[in-house]
């Protein structure tokens, strides 16, 4: 596997974005997630949830069930930012998304909460398609066909979301599992990156500088020269050629 990650204040004050890529003696575990609650609650959020999820999933010798591992994980988070939430009044309201992935060399999974997203970008074809559902207002619309994947990047409750770690005693954990082959990529990104672009944008991007160290600095870039706000991040796997 070969990872890139970065991210970006943006036009914010604080970062709220939090991501995790191993370092090659980890397991295979990439992560975004994107807090919120202001006041550096977010980022407070979105690195418990992190590290969390990368606690646990470390303390798993031997993974049979990466979905099953995933959810408990992201639940185990979710407990955690829940109660240091109750314990810092001035961090009640915080939260935050997660996206995370679990990689084996010729299949994945994946879990998640929030709108952050990920997709598989495959080699043979260049295409890239979207494996995560938003959880969010917006999203429901669009699902609901009253309004398009377009007018929902401008939509004013854009940024409402529908589930979050860390607000509440139990949260749904959406989970599921792919394959994919020799040169395929993942990428996770929080909502600063999709908001702004749309998919074939993001598509484009992937396919003129995949497997180069400018592929997520462009895609943030480009986030930015579209009117992204936000923060934003981005986390990059690829099933490379040459992995035994």
């Amino acid at each position: 596997m070969r990872y890139w990650g970065l991210s970006t204040t943006g036009m914010r004050q604080h970062n709220e974005d939090n991501y995790y890529t191993p370092d090659g003696s980890d397991c295979e575990l990439v992560i975004v997630a994107d807090g919120m609650g202001g006041h550096l609650s977010g980022e407070i959020a979105s690195n418990l949830a992190k590290e969390e999820v990368i606690a646990q999933i470390k303390r798993c010798n031997i993974i049979i069930k990466p979905e099953k591992a995933l959810r408990e994980a992201i639940l185990a988070a979710n407990t955690v930012v829940l109660e240091y939430g109750k314990l810092n009044n001035a961090s009640r309201g915080l939260g935050t998304t997660i996206v995370a992935a679990l990689l084996y060399s010729d299949r994945f999974s994946i879990g998640y909460v929030g709108d952050s997203r990920i997709y598989l970008y495959t080699a043979v074809d260049g295409k890239l398609s979207r494996l995560t559902q938003d959880h969010s207002y917006v999203a429901e619309l669009v699902r609901q066909g009253m309004i398009t994947e377009k007018e929902a990047l401008h939509h004013p409750y854009r940024n409402v979301i529908t589930r979050a770690v860390g607000t509440s005693d139990y949260v749904e954990v959406d989970t599921a599992s792919f394959d994919w082959n020799k040169g395929d990529a993942l990428l996770l990104c929080s909502d600063g990156l999709s908001g702004s672009l749309d998919d074939l944008t993001i598509e484009e991007i992937m396919n003129e500088y995949l497997n180069t160290d400018e592929l997520c600095q462009t895609l943030i870039d480009s986030a930015l020269e579209a009117g992204s706000t936000d923060n934003i991040t981005v986390a990059v796997a690829v099933n490379a050629e040459n992995d035994l």
